[in-house]
């Protein structure tokens, strides 16, 4: 992503999706869509593992919001937490 501009913390609802794969059909990126129908690409994480385990959950993430060298809105993510029937766990 290189060194862009980060927002301050933002607090995003919605839901985890796969946004990259490999040429294998592997899941090799993550991101969240939320329920006002934007998409934020998770910045690259040694924990993919955590996030293919949560997809299509619903959760909160906290974190900061850049834009990389393609446009796309990437968040850092800071915490999260998953959702469970509405409520926060």
């Amino acid at each position: 992503m290189g060194r862009r501009k980060t927002s301050p913390p933002v607090t995003l609802r919605g839901v985890v999706i796969p946004l990259g794969w490999s040429e294998s059909g592997e899941v090799t990126a993550v991101g969240i869509s939320t329920f006002n129908e934007q998409e934020y690409l998770l910045a690259p994480t040694p924990n993919l593992a955590t996030w293919l385990g949560l997809l299509r959950k619903e959760v909160e993430l906290v974190g900061g919001i850049a834009v990389n060298e393609h446009g796309l809105k990437v968040l850092r993510v800071d915490s999260f937490h998953i959702i469970k029937k509405g409520k926060v766990t």
